[in-house]
């Protein structure tokens, strides 16, 4: 389902124009100009997408006409109505093959120091506090956290993607403290060459994984049944 359509059905539901929550569905939907197969939708089509949205968009999106929508709701409806629930991320990663490149690890010693001990690592490198860079440190080893049994989830943000996503969360330069200012990519990248010797594009990340059914479910969702055929049809054009 497109932005578009998301947002048309975000509109009946809430009230408000269309134009007020498509930032939200365009967000989800991103991956795909990298990915263009379902697959895309491990990325953010599940509780870390959800929390990355949250940071991007904040609690609430101002309604024309006035009133408010809960981020966390338009966020949860795109889910639903892509693949039917909010699916977790350990779940959209069960069972992942992982792609010789990540499998290998290269070691890049320059880098090493970033893998062993990231925060003081970053502050040799740049200057600054240990502590302005611990919320990205700690972002990019987020998925670990809600997959840690998966040994794909270390690559889940440390891609090339996730190193832009992570602009449109913390903006493209970091305040690192002590008047110090970092390019959030710089951060990123040194991340992920630490952990994989290689920036991996997120295809070669996704590529491994087993497509399921619920990859591709598009739901009319109940709310424009009920209001008749001919609204729900109009409403997926």
């Amino acid at each position: 389902m497109k932005p578009f359509i998301h947002a048309r059905l975000a509109a009946r539901r809430h009230g408000g124009h269309w134009k007020d929550t498509f930032a939200v569905h365009h967000f989800f939907d991103q991956t795909k100009g990298v990915f263009a197969d379902m697959r895309h939708r491990a990325m953010l089509h599940n509780d870390l997408g959800i929390e990355i949205a949250l940071q991007v968009f904040g609690p609430d999106i101002a309604l024309t006409g006035g009133g408010t929508v809960a981020t966390l709701q338009v966020c949860h409806e795109h889910q639903v109505e892509d693949v039917g629930r909010t699916v977790p991320l350990a779940e959209w990663l069960e069972g992942a093959e992982i792609h010789p490149l990540l499998q290998a690890r290269r070691r890049l010693l320059a880098y090493q120091r970033f893998r062993d001990n990231p925060l003081a690592a970053c502050v040799q490198r740049w200057g600054g506090t240990e502590e302005a860079y611990a919320p990205l440190v700690a972002w990019f080893d987020r998925p670990e956290v809600l997959a840690p049994h998966s040994p794909l989830a270390p690559a889940m943000l440390r891609n090339a993607f996730g190193i832009m996503l992570a602009e449109q969360v913390f903006g493209p330069v970091l305040d690192a403290g002590n008047g110090r200012a970092t390019c959030v990519r710089d951060v990123g990248e040194a991340l992920t060459l630490a952990r994989f010797g290689l920036i991996p594009s997120l295809e070669t990340v996704l590529s491994g994984l087993d497509v399921r059914p619920w990859f591709y479910g598009q739901h009319v969702p109940q709310d424009l049944v009920d209001a008749g055929e001919d609204a729900a049809t109009e409403a997926l054009d």
